[in-house]
């Protein structure tokens, strides 16, 4: 019996632990019009500086599991370059579905929120 309560404490503990668990960037956090408005502001301040392929792979593997908020507050404060912090937060966070997008994470239902990026962790396929 003892054995059989040991079982059900230790699934109970794992099922708690896992429901805890923060989301990530692979559970559709983007839609696909933050897709599509963060290409356009990519091409209108990021592309002059960064080409084709430099926000792919490398870029956002050395963000793995960390919160998305690390990467919103760098892009904000550094770029675009030539004037740092220009854009809304909602654009920085367009241009981040973007960025997404461009890695293979997948697009949902849910739109990037700036509000709420520090409780969303930046997992990559």
């Amino acid at each position: 019996m003892r054995w059989l309560l040991s079982i059900a404490a230790g699934w109970l503990i794992g099922t708690m632990s896992h429901a805890q668990d923060p989301p990530t960037t692979m559970h559709g956090v983007f839609t696909a019009t933050q897709v599509a408005r963060g290409e356009e502001l990519n091409e209108e301040y990021c592309a002059g500086c960064h080409e084709d392929g430099y926000f792919q792979d490398a870029f956002l593997a050395a963000w793995r599991d960390q919160p998305v908020s690390g990467l919103f507050d760098l892009l904000r404060a550094t770029m675009p370059q030539d004037s740092p912090g220009l854009l809304s937060d909602t654009e920085y966070a367009d241009l981040l579905a973007y960025i997404f997008a461009l890695n293979g994470l997948p697009e949902g239902p849910s739109t990037l929120d700036p509000q709420t990026l520090d409780q969303l962790i930046i997992q990559t396929p």
